[in-house]
Formats: structure tokens, C-alpha cells, sequence
């Protein structure tokens, strides 16, 4: 054959005989540089075509890997997160939600959360039929609420976002590390066993384990101690309590953290501000009362990193009056701000609410506005 140079890479040519026993075969003739010219058109188009298709393929998986991480699992009415990036993305996403948008999610996950026993507990209690029934029932819900020094039934767990992923135990996975939310830390088995948690928090003392990441959720800063970072303000200290119906207005500053079983963990400070609308029994028991809230701005001030040359800086998150928001009849509306980076293996401990004003009403008081400032 003639000018025999060949490529290794273009199409053959494909030639269908008949054989002598009258069976198709096929012949593979490859072309010579003058035959392969003319096809050369269509080596480009095959190219193209398995060029298009591989990077197809790569974009679908790289859809379904993404859909994969930012999804999340309910495994025995336990949610399990792949990633803490993907906890974190999750409990900001849910804290936007109405009640109704929250109650659909849950529904499709079949989930049950700790803030739907909590709301199951608060509406049971409130609707007591007699001073026994009332002590009864406070009796059957001590996991989740208790009064307090005003004989106000409140929940015993306090930081709104970790209410609506944990299971009524308190339990929540991210990335294989088993997460355990007390009253102001959580205790991360590294292991995903729930025995390593008990374990730790039987112990007497406390010992380190390897196995055990312990995150505290208050967040200290220069201006607050430890017990300022709870807040809690009702009309009656304001003036416009009618003894019969209350607003009871609470700000809570904590960090939102999530470990992995290697013990990495992502930190963001948040603040909470609650609403909770309070009425009296006939037998004198301030009890939790539905009505629509209504908050008319958020002035947020904190101290953050060193992202500044003057080795502090100053963030404010503010929703400017009126915001005018309806909510519906509710036992207690909680509304939850982040503010600064998410940092990775950092505690945060230079973060924290330095100042705060919050105004706020509900219906239930006459849709008299509230004005407080914290730390002022």
C-alpha cells in the first residue's frame, strides 16, 4: 500500500462481508494519509461528541455529589448531616422558615425534633383543666420546660437553632460524630457512640477521652460575663402588664458549632431574640398564650477577629423599624441572627454581643411596643 502512514487515532474504515458459509463478518480497513483527509471532518465530530459526553457525565455526578452534601439523612428520627459546612448551611436555612414552612419540612423528612416536643410540652401545659392537671402535666414534661422565679413556664434548653435539628433526646450526627446539646455545651462522641457520651457524663471526673470533643456555647467577650449573655425582660417591668397578659422578651447570644469525628469544628456566633406571650389561669399560673408577634427592629453590635490593622473590628446587623412582621397565633416566636465569618477551629472567644436594642410586640398586650437596649 501506498503512503502506509498511519494515525492511531481516527475511525476505521468498516466493511460488512458475506462468507463463504453465509455469515456476516467485519473488516476493519485502516486508511492511508490521503483517505484519512477526507475523514477528518469526522474524526473532529467523534471527538467532539465523546469530549461532550465525558464532560456531561462529570457535570451530572458532579450535581448528585453536590445534591449528595448538601442533603441530609433522618435515620431512627436522627438527622445526619455529611458535613459541618452542610449542619451549618441546614440550621441557617431552617431559622428562616415560618412555622408552617417548618412544620412541611419536618413532615417530609419525618422527623420530630426538640422543638416539637418542646411546643408539644407548652401547649399541653398551658391547656391544664385544673391546678392538678397543671402540676401533672409540668411533672410529664420536665425534660423539656420548667418555671422559673416568675412561675413563667419556659423551655429548659434555650438556643432556638440547635432546638430545630436535635431529636427529642438532644441527638443530632455530623459527619459521623454523634452530637449530645445540654443546657450550655455539647458533648461530640468523635466515635458516633452513643455509650462513649454516657460514659463521659457519668463520670465523676470527667476524664479527657479521645474520643470526646466538648463545645461550650457561650461565647465570652471583654464587656458580658458568663451569665449576662441571657436576657430576659417581661412587660411587667415595663409598665404594661394588665395582670392578665404578658410579653416576655429574651435575647441570647451563643456560638452555633459542629464537629466531625476528627474533631474539626465550625464556629458562628448567633443571637436569638424570643417572643413569648404569657396569660394567667384561674389558679394564678402564668401559662403560654397564642397570639401574633411583631418585631420592629434588631440593632445588633459586636466585638469580632483581629481583621483589622487595629486588631479589632466592629460588625452591626440591624433591621431598620418597621419590619411589621405577622407571624400568626404562636405560644413564642424566636428570630435568629448570625453575624461575623464561620471559622474553622476557632473558638471565637474574642465574639460576642456588645450592645443590643430590640423593639417588639405582640397582640396580646395591646400591640404596645417594647423598646429595650442591652448593655447600654
Amino acid at each position: 500500500m501506498q503512503n502506509s502512514f498511519f494515525f492511531f487515532c481516527f475511525a476505521p474504515e468498516i466493511t460488512n462481508r458475506k462468507s463463504t458459509n453465509g455469515i456476516f463478518y467485519t473488516k476493519l480497513k485502516f486508511f492511508n494519509v490521503k483517505e484519512k483527509l477526507l475523514f477528518k471532518p469526522i474524526v473532529i465530530l467523534f471527538t467532539t461528541i465523546f469530549v461532550f459526553m465525558a464532560c456531561e457525565k462529570e457535570e451530572i455526578l458532579s450535581e448528585i455529589n453536590e445534591q449528595k452534601n448538601n442533603s441530609v439523612i433522618n435515620t431512627e428520627n436522627t438527622l445526619i448531616f455529611p458535613s459541618v459546612q452542610t449542619a451549618m448551611d441546614i440550621s441557617q436555612k431552617l431559622s428562616l422558615m415560618n412555622e408552617n414552612e417548618l412544620i412541611a419540612w419536618y413532615k417530609e423528612n419525618e422527623f420530630v425534633s426538640l422543638k416539637t416536643k418542646i411546643d408539644e410540652a407548652i401547649e399541653e401545659i398551658s391547656k391544664s383543666e385544673s391546678e392538678e392537671q397543671f402540676q401533672i402535666n409540668l411533672l410529664k414534661h420536665k425534660k423539656y420546660i420548667e418555671t422559673n422565679e416568675k412561675d413563667e413556664i419556659v423551655p429548659i434548653f434555650k438556643y432556638h437553632l440547635y432546638t430545630l435539628i436535635a431529636n427529642p433526646d438532644g441527638y443530632f450526627v455530623v459527619n459521623g460524630a454523634l452530637h449530645k446539646i445540654y443546657e450550655k455545651k455539647i458533648v461530640v462522641a468523635l466515635d458516633g457512640q452513643i455509650e462513649t457520651i454516657e460514659k463521659f457524663m457519668f463520670s465523676h471526673e470527667k476524664e479527657k477521652s479521645k474520643n470526646i470533643k466538648v463545645i461550650d456555647l457561650i461565647a465570652y467577650t471583654k464587656n458580658l460575663h458568663e451569665f449576662d449573655w441571657g436576657y430576659s425582660f417581661s412587660v411587667e417591668e415595663l409598665g404594661l402588664d394588665n395582670n392578665k397578659r404578658k410579653l416576655r422578651l429574651d435575647v441570647n447570644n451563643y456560638r452555633l458549632a459542629f464537629s466531625d469525628i476528627y474533631g474539626n469544628t465550625l464556629y458562628q456566633c448567633w443571637v436569638d431574640v424570643k417572643c413569648t406571650g404569657y396569660t394567667k389561669n384561674i389558679w394564678g399560673n402564668w401559662v403560654g398564650y397564642k397570639t401574633p408577634y411583631d418585631l420592629g427592629y434588631v440593632k445588633l453590635f459586636t466585638s469580632g477577629a483581629d481583621l483589622q490593622d487595629n486588631g479589632e473590628w466592629w460588625y452591626k446587623a440591624e433591621i431598620k423599624y418597621p419590619v411589621e412582621v405577622e407571624t400568626g397565633d404562636l405560644y413564642y416566636k424566636t428570630w435568629s441572627y448570625s453575624f461575623g465569618d464561620m471559622v474553622q477551629d476557632n473558638s471565637l472567644t474574642a465574639q460576642g454581643l456588645i450592645y443590643s436594642e430590640i423593639n417588639a410586640t405582640s397582640r396580646g398586650i395591646g400591640a404596645k411596643w417594647i423598646t429595650i437596649k442591652i448593655n447600654d
